[in-house]
């Protein structure tokens, strides 16, 4: 059972926060867009793209997905001539926190060795 404030709680989910973005070039020249912002710790494809051209991505965040992240995340696809299609905060919902944390209590114990 998971005891604290609405924060804490989710705060023990293993889902990290970060944004969803779609841009009209690669997965590659997104990640060399992205590379240089320290907080961006991973970006991957998803998929969801609407048109041909374009590709979705799911970053990953050390951290919140604050607005000025958001911001960094624009600057950095102006400053790479990645033209952005749609740029969206994703945060750690707290539904997915319980589900994560009553999937966790449901799973069997590791066997000792």
């Amino acid at each position: 059972m998971a005891d604290g404030t609405i924060d804490e709680v989710r705060a023990m989910g293993r889902r990290e926060s970060g944004a969803r973005v779609t841009v009209r070039g690669t997965l590659e020249q997104a990640q060399r867009a992205f590379q240089g912002l320290a907080f961006v710790t991973r970006v991957e494809a998803v998929a969801g793209a609407p048109l041909a051209g374009l590709t979705a991505l799911r970053l990953a965040f050390d951290g919140d997905a604050a607005p000025e992240r958001l911001e960094q995340l624009a600057a950095a696809c102006h400053g790479a001539r990645l033209p952005l299609s749609r740029l969206e905060a994703e945060a750690t919902r707290l539904e997915d926190v319980f589900a994560d944390l009553t999937e966790s209590a449901a799973a069997p114990p590791p066997a000792a060795s």
